[in-house]
């Protein structure tokens, strides 16, 4: 009973939260996007960077990094070794809180700051292109949007790679076997598709 709750707790935070939140941000964004600004690929586009360089601030901060590392990673001692999900992750995010206990090097710090130097830069190119659009005090509406896709694709790819460097401690050496058998059906699937001549 405990295994099937653990991996109904699972499967609840890999792929129901992820897809409630991008159809929650989704539902919202077309809400207040009333001149399709993120119908333009270059906005959506900048929208998503910003979501990547977020995670990856996000990632770095917590010390899911950090602990990817392949002794940390495939050790017995270390945090993967959980076979809860939602505890994994909320044991990193608590870093986050004000009190959590996270060494910053000056590395990681100034990294970071050339990360949030590179948001502002690609917030401000859609807050210019929403402005162009509306040309009135409703161009917030845009930089509205692009804070709601930004901030709820960042925590989908946190909680995507997450489960991924999980997955791979679990699997551990198996996951080897599991990439070459991936690698084959796409080589067998690409050879049906091609045409001989």
């Amino acid at each position: 009973m405990k295994f099937t709750l653990v991996v109904f707790e699972n499967i609840i935070l890999f792929l129901l939260i992820p897809q409630a939140l991008r159809s929650i941000a989704n539902k919202t964004a077309q809400t207040l996007d009333d001149r399709n600004m993120f119908g333009v690929p270059l906005c959506g586009s900048i929208a998503t960077a910003c979501a990547t360089l977020l995670a990856i601030i996000i990632l770095l901060s917590t010390g899911v990094v950090y602990d990817a590392a392949p002794a940390r990673l495939w050790g017995i001692d270390g945090p993967w070794h959980t076979g809860r999900l939602m505890v994994l992750g909320a044991n990193y995010l608590s870093v986050l809180a004000p009190g959590g206990s996270v060494e910053y090097s000056a590395t990681l710090v100034s990294i970071v700051k050339f990360i949030l130097a590179g948001i502002a830069v690609l917030t401000l190119i859609n807050g210019l292109i929403a402005a162009a659009g509306w040309r009135s005090i409703q161009a917030v509406r845009g930089l509205a949007v692009h804070v709601i896709l930004a901030a709820s694709r960042a925590v989908i790819f946190y909680i995507w790679v997450l489960t991924a460097l999980w997955v791979i401690h679990w699997l551990n050496f198996w996951i080897f076997l599991v990439l070459l058998c991936v690698i084959e059906m796409r080589r067998r699937e690409s050879g049906a598709v091609r045409l001989s001549f």
